[in-house]
């Protein structure tokens, strides 16, 4: 009988230290979740963008209607893609920091609208036979340190009337890490309508899907918002944008940006923008520039954050071919 009772004290001690073993691991794991969870950085969400127009106004521009930003800003508003008759080639890359974090990029798109297209200084919609009557490809390749991002990006758009366009665009994003390897599908949405000779407002909506998954980073979260583009004369647009978006934590964060450009000549424009982005918990600065010849554009910018150190530069060049 003793023997029986040394076995169940044995089998017991065992079952305990296997309980706590397992206890153990569990909060461990937890623990390292957590610090991995809190330790990356959130990123602004729309970081995936690397283009020097967007950058040089911190991605003010939802209510844009430039034809040098359709195919940078029609990412954010797919319903900006049919403004302006266009065949364009462009590609970039980008190198610097962002969130303390080294970051390096390029990207190519091609952007057609030559069907046709509503015409924001004419206020005309163009003879057009089908739908969409406005599309862009874009693909971009960003190092962000910690992880790599391959993401391909989809955009239609389609006039409603002579002073409105209603658009559509669908993301593919490749996620890789030492730990992760994501594949992700999103969607986003755009409007836009051009109300007055010198006013234009805008909506949109990125990331509809709303990924929450543990690590996957924060600038897939949904975000929605509206702008506002003033014209006061030929030389002059001033943007405004408000946005609602997730951060890396889920909380909903309220992000405001402003954007100038300035035409000096022809083919030279000054461009500057601010945001105060609470999704990264940060202001952020930008300036460029945009050399416009004929055959090819070029264009340069400089963005900081100034919560953190570094600078993000970003260059492209944009080829028009029709």
């Amino acid at each position: 009988m003793n023997r029986i009772n040394k076995l169940k004290l044995k089998f017991s001690a065992i079952i305990n230290l296997i309980f706590i073993s397992n206890l153990t691991f569990k909060f461990s794991f937890i623990i390292l979740s957590i610090s991995l969870f809190f330790s990356k950085p959130a990123f602004s969400f729309d970081e995936f963008l690397n283009s020097s127009r967007y950058n040089s106004m911190v991605g003010a521009g939802i209510a844009s209607t430039s034809r040098l930003g359709m195919e940078d800003f029609g990412l954010i508003n797919p319903a900006i893609l049919s403004t302006n008759a266009d065949l364009v080639l462009a590609g970039g890359y980008a190198d610097g920091k962002s969130q303390n974090q080294d970051i390096s990029g390029y990207s190519v798109s091609i952007l057609d609208s030559t069907s046709g297209a509503w015409n924001s200084e004419k206020s005309e919609i163009l003879q057009t036979t089908g739908f969409p009557l406005a599309s862009i490809l874009y693909y971009t390749n960003f190092d962000f340190g910690s992880f790599e991002d391959q993401y391909f990006q989809l955009g239609v758009s389609q006039p409603l009337s002579s002073r409105i366009s209603f658009g559509l665009s669908g993301n593919y994003s490749i996620l890789k890490s030492s730990t992760v390897n994501e594949n992700i599908f999103d969607l986003g949405a755009g409007f836009l309508w051009h109300a007055f000779e010198q006013w234009t407002f805008g909506l949109s909506a990125m990331h509809l899907l709303d990924r929450r998954d543990e690590f996957v980073p924060g600038y897939l979260r949904r975000a929605l918002g509206a702008g506002i583009e003033y014209a006061p004369s030929q030389s002059v647009k001033i943007r405004g944008d408000f946005w609602r978006a997730r951060d890396a934590s889920d909380q909903t964060q309220s992000v405001i940006k402003v954007g100038v450009t300035n035409s000096i000549t022809e083919n030279f424009l000054l461009q500057f923008g601010f945001a105060d982005d609470k999704t990264i918990d940060s202001k952020v600065i930008g300036m460029g520039f945009i050399l416009a010849g004929p055959k090819l554009s070029l264009s340069y910018a400089l963005k900081r954050e100034t919560s953190y150190s570094g600078l993000l530069h970003s260059v492209d060049i944009r080829l028009p071919v029709w």
